[in-house]
C-alpha cells in the first residue's frame, strides 16, 4: 500500500473502504499524515520490499510505526478482525443448523475444520488454541484440540 492510499482510506469520504476505517475512527499518525519522507524512512528501515503490503497490527488501530509492519497479503488477510457476517462475535466460530459451535481456522490459504461443539466457549476456546498452536509451530498439521481428545477418552470410556 502506498502513503496516498493509506490516507485516501482514512480521510476521502468517498472511499469505498469507508467502514474499515473511517467509521471505526482509524487515522494516520501525525508523524506520517503530511509527510512522506518520514513515511518512507520508517518503511526502508522496516522491511519494505516491491509486493508486500502495509498492515496494521491491531485492525482497530490507527496507521503509526507502532501498529503497522510490511508483511505479505497472506499473512495480512490472516490479521482481520470479525467477518461483517459474523454472528458469534469470535472469529472462526459459527453456530451451524443443527444448533451446534463449528470452529476453523484458515491459514497458508487452507481452511482447518476443528470441530463442533456443544457450546460456543469450547469453539472458541479451539479456535484460540489453534491460533497460539500456528504462531508457535507455523503449522497445524498436527494440530490435536485439548477438547478433541477429551472426547475420545470420554467416548473410548463409554465403549467399554
Amino acid at each position: 500500500m502506498k502513503w496516498f492510499d493509506m490516507k485516501r482510506r482514512c480521510y476521502q469520504k468517498t472511499n469505498a473502504s469507508k467502514q474499515y476505517y473511517q467509521t471505526k475512527g482509524v487515522e494516520v499518525c501525525d508523524e506520517w499524515k503530511d509527510d512522506f519522507q518520514a513515511f518512507a524512512e520508517w518503511s526502508i528501515e522496516n522491511g519494505y520490499k516491491k509486493g508486500l503490503s502495509l498492515d496494521r497490527i491491531d485492525s482497530d488501530g490507527d496507521y503509526s510505526p507502532s501498529n503497522c509492519r510490511w508483511t505479505t497479503a497472506m499473512v495480512q488477510s490472516q490479521n482481520r478482525g470479525v467477518h461483517k457476517n459474523n454472528t458469534s462475535g469470535a472469529k472462526g466460530v459459527f453456530k451451524n443448523s443443527g444448533g451446534r459451535y463449528k470452529a476453523y481456522i484458515t491459514r497458508e490459504l487452507k481452511r482447518y475444520n476443528l470441530g463442533a461443539y456443544d457450546s460456543f466457549a469450547e469453539a472458541a476456546y479451539v479456535r484460540k488454541q489453534a491460533e497460539d498452536y500456528y504462531e508457535e509451530h507455523k503449522t497445524l498439521e498436527t494440530f490435536n484440540p485439548e477438547w478433541k481428545r477429551l472426547r475420545k477418552s470420554r467416548k473410548n470410556e463409554d465403549a467399554e
